[in-house]
């Protein structure tokens, strides 16, 4: 499942040779499967709208995938909910943070303070990872 692969890359800082190696082919596989998936959505989902859908309905369902991406989280969430009205709640809230966090990352690099490293140590002590700090 494409899920186990992100969380496996969003979790993993490859260090040594051996980790970067295993790295890339976790890489590879996430690449791979993403890209069946999209294939198989493009030549069989989307043909079949295309057939069915009338030129309201394509211009109604483009305004909200639009409004969807532009919600959308920038980040692999692998913990959250994919499906659902959890799904619905959290995604946009989730892109609002994802949001806020790319651009405190880029004021913070922008001034030569911590970048990432200090926005992922403030996410850490949010989630308790730095209890009694």
């Amino acid at each position: 499942c494409n899920k186990e692969h992100l969380a496996y890359l969003n979790g993993h800082t490859p260090v040594t040779d051996a980790d970067w190696q295993l790295f890339d082919r976790q890489l590879f596989k996430f690449e791979v499967v993403e890209l069946e998936h999209l294939k198989s959505e493009e030549e069989q989902a989307l043909a079949r709208l295309q057939q069915l859908l009338s030129e309201e309905d394509k211009d109604a369902l483009w305004r909200e995938w639009d409004a969807a991406l532009r919600n959308a989280p920038l980040r692999p969430h692998p913990d959250g909910p994919t499906n659902g009205i959890p799904a619905k709640l959290m995604h946009p809230v989730a892109g609002v943070v994802d949001r806020v966090t790319q651009a405190v990352e880029g004021l913070m690099a922008n001034a030569g303070i911590g970048g990432a490293a200090t926005v992922a140590s403030c996410k850490g002590h949010e989630q308790g990872v730095h209890q009694g700090a």
